[in-house]
């Protein structure tokens, strides 16, 4: 015997309803999860003849635009080293890439020490990056 229409309608509905469900779900989600993260890759570390030049590269590895409040230097602030920053770019949108460039005078470090950069983003999220000096 076959089963009447309408309890095949009603399981239907049903499996559409769970379907319309779930989606609205997975989209509330994915707008309301908001991921920061920043991948700093240390390119190179050149030694001039009056101060070192670190190049870092900056990738916004997370779902929404992140802005690089500070860049602190062994937890210091730049000034402390004397340090130039460029070229500083402070908003990154997601999947976007950076290069900065950090110049250091030889007088504050010496090979085979370690540096500690750390990124700091608007949300107070940390990234750090240590590097050793050859």
């Amino acid at each position: 015997m076959t089963a009447p229409y309408s309890e095949i309608i009603l399981v239907m509905l049903a499996i559409t309803l769970a379907f319309i469900v779930a989606y609205w779900l997975i989209s509330t989600q994915s707008m309301t999860t908001h991921v920061e993260l920043l991948e700093l890759i240390n390119k190179k570390i050149n030694k001039e003849e009056t101060y070192y030049t670190f190049t870092i590269i900056v990738e916004n590895r997370g779902t929404i635009e992140t802005t690089i409040d500070h860049i602190m230097i062994n937890r210091s602030p730049p000034e402390k080293y004397d340090a130039i920053i460029h070229p500083f770019i402070p908003k990154l949108k997601p999947g976007e890439k950076t290069t900065v460039t950090i110049q250091i005078p030889k007088s504050y470090f010496n090979h085979g020490q370690s540096v500690e950069f750390l990124f700091i983003t608007a949300r107070g999220f940390e990234f750090p990056i240590l590097i050793y000096i050859p």
